[in-house]
């Protein structure tokens, strides 16, 4: 922070970076020493690895200008380490409780760049535990979501395979691990992934997009759909405004089944209808019990790509 004291300054943000800035804009000045905003990412990108996935995003993003930077970059990445100053004791992770569960989230946002190529990321948690996570641009464009969804299903399955051989080394009886849970929010990847449906869709898909059926057939991963609102890779693929980033922010630090603050207001003041109250009270009970659980070292891995 000493060395980039801009960002001492800066006014209080609620967002890392602004969802509808354009960093592509070519009339922003060029800076005239691209080596300090060049040093400036190394330490965003130091950080995102370490602690702060809620931020992999925007570094993602910035990180794409490190060869002719402009000095809406600059300002841009300035605000980025305002906002993980401003908000370091709440990035904390927490580490153990909620059982030893592998699952993971996997999401894509579709060709919203100038390139039109699409972001990829994913997250996985062992119990309430964030383990590891990545943001990355596609290389190719793509023409349709679903194949962008699958594409960042097989990257996250990948990071999958990884897992389950350090779970599988530090697991104390022999015996194949189980298949990890991938949550996945497209039912049309899923049931490709799935099926190995083929179409006018699919047809033209590389081998690797195949390679992900043969794993699933091999039970060492599970697709499981989950809502679009529940998706917690979402952050990892797209910038979020103020209220989106606080839905997600909890779970990053502490991730427990999704409650939107709504509920939980309500919940608090007596006003939820019986079958809601019931899933409130489920999930307050998981929380309670995640809170009491032991503590465990876990390793955490953040992978920038």
């Amino acid at each position: 922070m000493d060395k980039f004291a801009e960002a001492k300054e800066h006014e209080p943000v609620d967002t890392p970076i602004n969802p509808s800035l354009d960093l592509f804009n070519e009339d922003s000045p060029l800076l005239e020493t691209p080596t300090t905003y060049q040093s400036l990412i190394g330490a965003l990108i130091w950080l995102t690895c370490c602690t702060a996935p809620i931020i992999s995003t925007s570094v993602n993003r910035l990180a794409q200008f490190m060869a002719a930077p402009r000095e809406l970059h600059w300002s841009a990445a300035i605000r980025v380490l305002a906002y993980a100053h401003q908000h370091l004791n709440e990035m904390e992770l927490e580490i153990g409780g909620g059982g030893l569960e592998l699952r993971g989230y996997a999401d894509a946002d579709f060709a919203k760049d100038a390139d039109r190529k699409s972001v990829s990321g994913y997250v996985f948690f062992i119990g309430f535990t964030t383990l590891s996570w990545a943001s990355k641009k596609q290389k190719n464009v793509v023409l349709n979501s679903t194949h962008a969804e699958h594409n960042a299903l097989v990257l996250s399955a990948k990071e999958a395979l990884s897992l389950i051989q350090i779970c599988a080394f530090f697991r104390a009886r022999g015996g194949r691990p189980p298949p990890i849970k991938i949550h996945q929010d497209n039912l049309s990847c899923v049931a490709i992934a799935e099926k190995g449906q083929t179409s006018a869709l699919t047809k033209h898909w590389d081998t690797e997009d195949l390679w992900l059926k043969e794993e699933i057939d091999d039970r060492k991963f599970v697709l499981e759909p989950v809502r679009s609102e529940h998706m917690l890779a979402d952050v990892l693929t797209k910038p979020m405004d103020a209220a989106q980033l606080r839905y997600f922010f909890p779970f990053y630090t502490r991730c427990v089944n999704p409650v939107p603050p709504k509920v939980a207001r309500m919940a608090g003041a007596g006003k939820l209808d019986k079958d809601a109250k019931k899933k409130f009270q489920k999930w307050h009970r998981a929380y309670m019990k995640q809170q009491r659980a032991p503590q465990r070292v876990i390793l955490t891995v953040g992978v920038f790509l």
